[in-house]
């Protein structure tokens, strides 16, 4: 058995939370939706390979500017892409996700952002939609400086990110026979 798959359709997105001092906390979220696959294979051994890019100049935020600086954080044009690459994955993990409708399995995904790269354990939820097209997707907390990045500031030096920026993404697979 050999099944490799072709990406029909997904997004990723962020959210960060910025604070200034007596004010509420305020949110931003970008969404991109020009996520790339590069590869998406189950072998006869059960071993998995999957790897998306994300373009860091794509994310859309409803504020031009913002976004124009949000991929400077991200080190464009140096660092053009943010790469998911799957670097282990259970063969039980595998069996399940082929064999039922829907349900979790847990990965170690090595995630690249500005050049520097760090392992999480990812939970990823799946829901085959038919025969052919499956759905993905996960969610997961990481820290601006696990990559390097200071929490960015917006108006200079009056509002500050958290350290924390919320991730999600959500991806639609179809079976290359």
């Amino acid at each position: 058995m050999f099944l490799s798959f072709y990406l029909v359709g997904g997004f990723v997105q962020y959210k960060a939370v910025v604070k200034t001092l007596g004010a509420l906390p305020d949110p931003i979220v970008g969404k991109n939706k020009e996520v790339e696959l590069v590869s998406a294979n189950i072998k006869a051994d059960s071993s998995v390979e999957f790897q998306l890019k994300i373009p860091v100049s794509a994310f859309r935020s409803g504020n031009r500017q913002r976004d124009v600086d949000v991929a400077k954080i991200l080190g464009y044009p140096e660092h053009r892409f943010i790469t998911f690459e799957l670097i282990d994955i259970k063969r039980w993990e595998v069996n399940k996700f082929l064999t039922e409708k829907e349900g979790d399995i847990y990965a170690n995904c090595k995630l690249t952002i500005k050049g520097n790269p760090k392992d999480y354990n990812f939970k990823i939820r799946f829901k085959w939609l038919d025969d052919e097209t499956v759905k993905l997707t996960t969610e997961k907390t990481v820290k601006f400086t696990d990559f390097g990045i200071d929490p960015p500031t917006l108006m200079g030096f009056v509002k500050r990110a958290e350290d924390r920026l919320d991730i999600s993404g959500e991806i639609v697979l179809k079976v290359r026979k």
